[in-house]
């Protein structure tokens, strides 16, 4: 009887010293709007689309504008996946810029083009200066010819026209307002 009870001291004294099973609880992903921001961007383009998947034929769910910052969350392959006001969505990756480039624009501003004239081809020698009137959105809505030694008017026109579809970054102050501009751009035949 006392070797049982010896035996049953010991039992007991080995469970006490087991340690309790781990339980390990399945965690679910966080929701994407809810993930980490991995950087912070900022917009480069006039007007940024923001799709639902990573692909150019998904729906679009929202636009930012010009140097907006971006949280970033995730990236796959060409596109970033962003925080957006009701979740989250996907946007290309060369259409967002880092805070060096966002500071460079804003430090010195200058007319840049987003999508350039297109080019007139001619057998032409001269040249053709137009001065440009362009909006707080990057768009021409004015374009007039100061000069054309070219002596073809109608090549002139073809390009006061390809200029007129053109699109600029928009130009803002100091203060980050965006502003009118006015642009002189020259063809050289």
């Amino acid at each position: 009887m006392k070797q049982l009870g010896i035996v049953f001291m010991l039992m007991a004294a080995l469970a006490c010293t087991q340690k309790p099973a781990l339980v390990v609880e399945e965690q679910k992903p966080l929701p994407a709007a809810d993930r980490p921001a991995i950087a912070v961007e900022y917009v480069a383009v006039p007007t940024l689309s923001v799709f639902a998947e990573p692909v150019d034929t998904a729906p679009l769910t929202g636009t930012y504008s010009f140097n907006e910052s971006i949280s970033i969350i995730a990236i796959k392959g060409d596109w970033k996946q962003i925080r957006t006001f009701n979740g989250a969505g996907w946007v290309r990756a060369t259409d967002l810029m880092t805070g060096a480039q966002a500071t460079e624009f804003a430090t010195n501003p200058a007319p840049r083009f987003y999508q350039p004239p297109t080019k007139i081809d001619a057998k032409a020698f001269g040249e053709i200066v137009f001065e440009a009137k362009v909006n707080p959105e990057g768009e021409v809505y004015e374009v007039k010819t100061l000069s054309n030694t070219t002596g073809m008017p109608s090549l002139a026109d073809q390009n006061s026209t390809a200029l007129s579809q053109a699109r600029f970054y928009p130009m803002s102050t100091k203060d980050g307002r965006r502003t009118f501009f006015t642009y002189h751009h020259i063809v050289t035949y």
